[in-house]
């Protein structure tokens, strides 16, 4: 019997229209944050997208919290020692207004909430290129809160991020965890499905907000909406 249920946020567990749309808003936030401190807004976010694509590596030996912030010491130097609290405030109040790009699905709230009251062992397996003040407020727009989900992914504690397969073999180093005794639940086929399923882990692809950039065929994965996740999960883990 599978106990342990990971759940993907953005665009699974918080609906987004459209995440492009939401991140060129929510850079837009970000972009004039720094500028207030003097830092040029376009010059900033590419240093942003050079961090992400370290994230994204093969081979990261820091956390990605020390690789995000080792490029912005490299970039701006003298500068450097300031922005990090000027990021963190960011995130833990600016970030919010990124909200209006989201909403809510009662039928996920409700859900989280059945599994956790039937003992499930909930795990919020977000991309970790977030600090965790960032990662509790895009869980409180979703309408939960941290105190459904037994471990929280975040960039201060993850070397690899989605979709390289070694983030979730670190998830499950870091749980104890072997692949054969977990569920992910996520909506981005080349970032959920296919690197959790090729550690062996069982997958469901949420096509509410589904992201398929390749087209791929996906009539044979394990797949659908609410109703078909609710059933998935009824007869995989019990």
């Amino acid at each position: 019997m599978i106990r342990n249920i990971f759940f993907d946020l953005d665009s699974t567990l918080l609906p987004m229209k459209d995440q492009d749309e939401f991140v060129s808003y929510y850079f837009g936030l970000l972009g004039k944050k720094v500028a207030a401190h003097g830092i040029d807004p376009e010059g900033f976010i590419k240093v942003v997208y050079k961090a992400i694509k370290i994230m994204c590596s093969d081979d990261n030996t820091f956390t990605n919290e020390d690789t995000f912030f080792n490029i912005f010491n490299e970039t701006y130097k003298d500068k450097a020692e300031g922005l990090k609290p000027v990021i963190l405030s960011f995130y833990a109040n600016e970030f919010n207004e990124a909200a209006c790009k989201t909403h809510q699905n009662p039928d996920l709230i409700n859900l989280v909430k059945r599994l956790k009251a039937e003992g499930y062992n909930l795990v919020l397996a977000t991309s970790p290129f977030f600090p965790r003040v960032a990662v509790l407020n895009r869980l409180r727009w979703a309408g939960l809160d941290e105190s459904y989900f037994s471990h929280i992914c975040s960039y201060e504690e993850y070397h690899y991020t989605k979709p390289n397969p070694k983030y979730f073999l670190e998830l499950l180093e870091k749980l104890e965890l072997k692949p054969e005794d977990c569920v992910h639940i996520g909506n981005d086929v080349n970032e959920d499905y296919l690197p959790a399923t090729s550690v062996g882990i069982k997958t469901f692809l949420l096509t509410d907000c589904l992201i398929n950039p390749n087209n791929l065929d996906i009539s044979k994965y394990n797949a659908g909406d609410i109703k078909a996740l609710e059933e998935f999960i009824d007869k995989v883990c019990k």
